[in-house]
């Protein structure tokens, strides 16, 4: 048995000792292309919030950051997961991994606990992450769905779609 095969299996187990289904369903592809481009044109505020407190992190200096400020863009994320095109996940990773980090720091400032906490660590997280929000192939070609109205009314055709999905 390879490597691949292995873990697989492994996985496969994991997944039922934990009482989940051993393969795991694709989730359906709700987000229409234009949409999760223009879902990713909107998330352009969080990536430049994230290059800032990476160079903030960078310098050594450490603050908290309020994440009910960012609830918008972690619904982004959400929706992303659902693209037609799965290469238009990756700047909802993007979001999932930086929210990690903040969450990450903010718990260390919680309960005094910076002194365990590697900064170095995090700034790479924060690398990756910023790397796939900015990922060139996406960046090229957000800008679909102009409209505001237009817009909030495709995410929430979406979002009744995914709620019945999910019934």
């Amino acid at each position: 048995m390879n490597g691949v095969t292995r873990l697989t299996e492994c996985i496969r187990k994991f997944r039922i000792e934990q009482g989940l289904d051993p393969y795991p369903k694709p989730l359906p592809e709700l987000v229409s292309t234009p949409l999760a481009l223009a879902i990713i044109g909107r998330l352009k505020p969080f990536t430049a919030i994230m290059v800032k407190y990476a160079r903030i992190l960078a310098e050594g200096e450490v603050t908290r950051i309020d994440t009910d400020r960012l609830s918008q863009y972690v619904e982004y994320a959400k929706l992303l997961k659902y693209a037609e095109e799965k290469l238009y996940s990756v700047p909802g990773l993007g979001v999932e991994l930086s929210l990690g980090v903040i969450n990450r720091v903010n718990n260390a400032i919680d309960e005094d606990k910076l002194d365990t906490l590697d900064i170095n660590t995090q700034v790479r997280s924060l690398h990756i992450a910023l790397n796939w929000l900015t990922s060139r192939d996406t960046m090229k070609k957000a800008g679909a769905f102009s409209e505001e109205e237009t817009f909030q009314a495709a995410i929430a055709d979406v979002r009744k779609r995914i709620e019945e999905e999910s019934e």
